[in-house]
């Protein structure tokens, strides 16, 4: 049986280009190790782990595979900003594009929270918060205004990706050097002029017909949120599955679990903020959860 795993640039654009060294020690980590975590899919497509799949298929090395569950394209990113922001430097610009990421997805989510009547919410907006850009703040110790700054640094990095992906990653490795003006320069030239300052200013090839296929998903995926970009073959080995694993979903709870317990200390610094009925539905479900994790936790202790 045949199966593949897809990529889509939206989330390929959030895995940060690693130079020769650490791609040379992902590499040899891989073939001493193992493939220890599982590669993250949504709707099966890569969200996380594209380096590790590249390699152990073309090493033929076992991996496993965790599919998750989300709600939206946005919840999906902000999921993996949130995992892949503590891996850098505080204002380097993989971090600065991944915390703008985070709350450009934020903002899409909160505009549908927003639609919805008050009391069949599933998420409740604070009051005292205006903009988006409060609460991702205080979740990274930021001011406001600096989080929304990196929104729009992030969305002229995005657009740059759309019509230079070589000038994209090789800003986000930090290959070439780019200042904030700089950034929006080359974010507003059109595909041909980008081309041609990334060919012969750094020596960079695009692909100018790839391009415009990529902004022309763009578009229709806007209507279309399934349409992807490309398709990697998932072999591994001489097998064409993956060898199971008994701890795949284990891993998977594993890894949620701190975006669960970010969650809860917001709310915790606020619950005084909220509604009678935004309480009264958070206990419900706290209730409900708790239930949940002590059973699994019986059953973890006993067998």
């Amino acid at each position: 049986m045949s199966n593949t795993l897809a990529t889509d640039r939206v989330f390929l654009s959030l895995s940060v280009p690693f130079g020769p060294e650490r791609e040379t020690e992902l590499e040899k980590s891989l073939l001493r190790d193992g493939c220890r975590e599982p590669i993250i899919v949504w709707d099966g497509v890569i969200i996380d782990g594209y380096k590790r799949y590249r390699i152990c298929s073309a090493e033929a090395i076992d991996f496993s595979v965790k599919e998750m569950d989300f709600p939206s394209e946005e919840e999906a990113v902000s999921w993996v900003c949130r995992r892949r922001i503590p891996e850098h430097p505080k204002h380097s610009v993989p971090y600065r594009y991944l915390v703008g990421r985070l709350y450009n997805a934020q903002k899409r989510i909160y505009r549908e929270v927003r639609k919805q009547p008050e009391d069949i919410r599933t998420v409740q907006l604070n009051p005292d918060w205006d903009r988006v850009s409060y609460y991702i703040a205080e979740e990274f110790d930021l001011n406001h205004a600096t989080i929304e700054n990196h929104g729009s640094y992030a969305t002229w990095l995005e657009q740059i990706a759309d019509k230079a992906w070589p000038l994209f990653k090789a800003i986000l490795s930090g290959t070439i050097a780019a200042t904030r003006k700089e950034i929006r320069s080359y974010a507003e030239m059109d595909v041909n002029q980008l081309t041609d300052l990334s060919k012969n200013r750094w020596g960079l090839e695009n692909d100018k017909e790839s391009a415009l296929r990529i902004r022309e998903r763009r578009r229709r995926r806007d209507t279309d949120p399934r349409i992807l970009t490309n398709e990697i073959p998932l072999t591994v080995g001489v097998k064409e599955m993956p060898a199971y694993d008994p701890d795949m979903e284990l891993r998977g709870l594993t890894l949620t679990i701190p975006t669960w317990i970010m969650a809860i200390n917001r709310v915790r610094k606020k619950i005084n903020q909220g509604t009678e009925l935004g309480k009264a539905q958070l206990t419900q479900s706290l209730t409900k959860l708790k239930a949940e994790i002590d059973d699994l936790l019986g059953v973890i202790e006993h067998g």
